[in-house]
């Protein structure tokens, strides 16, 4: 299988395909930093999961894990392009993203959106928010590795 070609420092919504469901997906964040310059830490990974206890899900930030060639990223979208002094400040944004008794990793994700378009990482466009969830059901609902820049956000 192909790697995935990811543009350096930019933020991606990942969505992953679950072994035991079709049309369900894990919805994460990854920010692709640069596999030449640091090759011990090229992304960093944020999500939430119920893994450790299902149905309560926590925040999960994975350092330099490398994506391009997990066979189970569905779709790839990217919402930003990020410089290297935001990544601290992107982390600890998304480490403060509220999670509530009904979080799941897609509302999770969601709500990530709200917070970095409000602290200007993130530019959405009109209706952003909606539009980027539908954008990345489309591109997962084909069952294929999709990579695609958001037609929501401002680059």
């Amino acid at each position: 299988m192909a790697p995935l070609i990811l543009d350096r420092e930019s933020l991606y919504i990942t969505l992953n395909a679950l072994e035991s469901e079709v049309d369900l997906f894990h919805w994460g964040i990854y920010l692709w930093k640069d596999d030449v310059a640091k090759p011990d830490d090229v992304g960093q990974y944020f999500h939430v999961t119920d893994r450790n206890s299902p149905g309560r899900f926590s925040y999960e930030d994975t350092r330099s894990p490398d994506i391009r060639r997990a066979i189970n990223v569905l779709a790839a979208l990217k919402i930003a392009i990020v410089k290297p002094a935001q990544w601290d400040r992107l982390g600890e944004l998304l480490s403060r993203v509220h999670i509530h008794e009904w979080t799941t990793c897609r509302t999770w994700v969601l709500e990530a959106l709200e917070v970095l378009d409000k602290e200007g990482i993130v530019k959405l466009k009109d209706d952003g928010v909606e539009n980027i969830e539908r954008e990345c059901l489309n591109l997962a609902g084909n069952r294929g590795r999709v990579i695609q820049q958001s037609d929501y956000c401002k680059f």
